[in-house]
């Protein structure tokens, strides 16, 4: 998802998936992650660039939300 987009930004976006789908983990990269906070419907943010092995962990991470 994109924060700079003209329509609608990450965390909008990121609401809207968590109105429709309120179980579906959403991960954000950010190139503007050390000027921002994490939204509250966001559930886990990596800054941009992202590491590899930062980001297998974060999937992980998610999948194990999802199977909670």
């Amino acid at each position: 998802m994109w924060f700079d987009r003209p329509d609608m930004n990450g965390d909008q976006l990121a609401t809207a998936v968590k109105q429709l789908a309120p179980n579906t983990p959403v991960l954000l990269l950010t190139g503007f992650g050390d000027m921002m906070e994490q939204p509250a419907s966001v559930d886990l943010m990596l800054s941009k660039p992202v590491v590899l092995k930062e980001l297998q962990r974060s999937l992980a991470t998610l999948a194990q939300i999802t199977v909670s």
